[in-house]
């Protein structure tokens, strides 16, 4: 939050998306262990690293950008969707999950099919980053 005090909601917002994006585009697109050997865990764990701290970024910065940008008597209306999104991003994972899993047969969906939904929300992350590179700063 403290850098979203000094730079912009928004900045940071979209530094945050980006990151998500990065991290799905980097664990769908990893080549197996079998490939590139410890390369892969590596590559792993610094994906899933910058998506928890662009999460984390991206909870308490989306918070304030709704409260400031909600009239007076709806900030708190506005400051629920967030919780709201991040309960509907869990139905869609799980649903992407279960369409996933029905889709491919079981030793596609052990090579490479469990990749898809990555790579899937990775490019749909950069949707996301054009809407907020879009969006206005709080006032």
């Amino acid at each position: 939050m403290p850098l979203a005090d000094c730079y912009g909601r928004r900045l940071i917002l979209t530094l945050s998306i980006s990151g998500m994006a990065l991290g799905a585009l980097i664990i769908g697109l990893t080549p197996s262990f079998g490939t590139i050997g410890f390369a892969a865990p590596i590559l792993f764990l610094v994906a899933h690293i910058l998506q928890a701290m662009s999460d984390g970024t991206e909870q308490q910065s989306a918070i304030a950008f709704m409260v400031e940008h909600a009239l007076a008597n709806h900030r708190g209306l506005f400051s629920s969707f967030s919780n709201m999104a991040s309960g509907l991003a869990t139905l869609a994972a799980t649903g992407a999950a279960a369409i996933v899993t029905s889709a491919f047969a079981p030793d596609d969906l052990a090579a490479w099919g469990w990749r898809t939904p990555f790579v899937i929300g990775g490019l749909l992350g950069v949707v996301g980053l054009v809407l907020r590179a879009r969006s206005d700063e709080t006032p």
